[in-house]
């Protein structure tokens, strides 16, 4: 089971980004489809405690990729309903055909601004 890469991440609006990621091309069991997590990061000056990670409701097909390249295949997709100024982390998720997951890296730290 080969993971999805760490997302790169992007400000849309004051409380959306957008998420890109890859897929590397492997001979590994085929992924189903994808799970979008996040969660606020606390701020303990502004004592705003950590939250635990949220999971959007959408599932992102395997066969929706927006590039394929040689070496892989690349993906978007789009969080909303965040709050502006705070810290965030992200996170893929890969549903494979067995039905177990695997997750992929964590994003960077992002401030929404």
């Amino acid at each position: 089971m080969i993971p999805p890469s760490r997302p790169n991440v992007t400000r849309l609006s004051d409380d959306s980004v957008m998420l890109r990621w890859y897929v590397p091309k492997n001979e590994g069991l085929p992924i189903q489809f994808f799970k979008v997590q996040y969660r606020m990061l606390g701020d303990s000056s502004r004592k705003i405690p950590r939250e635990n990670w949220q999971t959007t409701n959408e599932d992102i097909p395997y066969g929706n990729g927006d590039r394929v390249f040689e070496g892989g295949k690349n993906f978007t997709s789009s969080v909303s309903g965040l709050k502006p100024d705070r810290f965030y982390r992200f996170r893929i998720i890969a549903v494979y055909s067995n039905n177990d997951n695997k997750e992929g890296n964590t994003s960077a730290k992002f401030f929404l601004q």
